[in-house]
């Protein structure tokens, strides 16, 4: 059974690894111009933000934070050149997406039946509940787009994807550089995630 301090710091960690993900390929789509897919993540984005808010919060509330290291510093982010998304297209993030929530899913499952801290604090296992049914809310999403690209193949479920006139973007998309440092960035928190003395909490 895990220990609190193991389960937040794999839940946040995992949320920020998810949030640095959703970003890039949010802003992949918007400057590619698959704005409703750009949108789409973009609004898992900010859910998955929210988690690590509330993840943290109740962190703090049971004085777990020792010390906070996952923050990237500027020397962690180098520019690695066209590590973009040279192997991206809207079918490849479309597994993603439904790879990454599905792993969610699996985490709070685990995390209310196998954490110390969720048998004994109902508060957490609210929470972590809570996080779950959003995380099937955003698979449910996700799964519908997969469901529409069997069933329109790829050039018809790609027309779907690009607002049919001109609106206001909700966000302006990427440069390149800017994505390639986004890239970077979770690449650096990446490794430092997977490093056995690396603790969040």
């Amino acid at each position: 059974m895990k220990s609190p301090h193991e389960t937040f710091n794999k839940l946040i960690s995992e949320e920020i690894l998810a949030v640095l993900q959703y970003k890039l390929m949010a802003h992949w789509c918007m400057f590619n111009r698959y704005q409703k897919l750009a949108y789409l993540i973009d609004n898992i984005r900010k859910q998955e933000e929210e988690h690590i808010e509330e993840l943290t919060e109740k962190a703090f509330q049971l004085n777990l934070f020792s010390d906070i290291k996952y923050f990237i510093s500027a020397d962690e982010v180098a520019n690695d050149g066209d590590i973009i998304t040279a192997d991206l297209t809207p079918e490849i993030i479309i597994e993603k997406l439904n790879a990454l929530e599905q792993s969610a899913i699996n985490s709070y499952i685990h995390a209310i039946d196998d954490s110390e801290i969720a048998k004994e604090d109902p508060s957490v296992a609210e929470l972590f509940k809570h996080i779950l049914e959003e995380e099937k809310q955003h698979d449910a999403i996700v799964e519908a787009e997969v469901k529409k690209l069997s069933t329109l193949g790829s050039n018809d479920w790609l027309t779907t994807l690009v607002e049919s006139k001109k609106s206001d973007l909700r966000f302006k998309p990427a440069t390149a550089m800017k994505m390639n440092r986004m890239q970077a960035m979770y690449k650096a928190f990446q490794a430092r995630a997977s490093d056995t003395d690396f603790k969040i909490l």
